[in-house]
């Protein structure tokens, strides 16, 4: 049996006010966080097209009314060389003895190809009580 999936609409689109979230709302990825609240990482753009990790939290019983974004990168891009220095764009959330491991693209552009993906992992030093298993 196939299931038909139903669009509920826009949840999120940057407005391009930030400087380091101009453009974008890619790759969604959602963590619970308590009862009906969900946090959404996403990827965005700067004006250079360098991609950083954001979020916005969302009752899940309306996700179109965002209650929260993000007004840092949790993720960016890393410095000069850097196998993720053009951009690092969240992937995956995953919990290991109670931490947080967010495994992320991490890319940079080339000279043979147009651009260079690897997998990088961040690791979460926020000890939140609402993010506890």
């Amino acid at each position: 049996m196939t299931c038909k999936w139903r669009k509920l609409g826009v949840v999120f689109c940057p407005t391009g006010k930030s400087d380091w979230m101009r453009s974008h709302a890619a790759v969604p990825i959602a963590e619970h966080v308590r009862d009906d609240i969900f946090k959404i990482y996403f990827s965005t753009r700067d004006d250079s097209n360098r991609s950083y990790t954001a979020y916005v939290v969302i009752d899940i019983n309306q996700p179109n009314n965002v209650l929260e974004i993000s007004e840092r990168p949790v993720l960016e891009p890393g410095s000069p060389g850097e196998f993720d220095d053009s951009g690092a764009m969240a992937t995956w959330l995953t919990y290991y003895r109670s931490e947080r491991f967010l495994y992320y693209i991490g890319w940079n552009l080339g000279v043979t190809v147009p651009f260079r993906n690897s997998i990088g992992l961040a690791v979460s030093g926020c000890q939140d009580d609402a993010f506890s298993r």
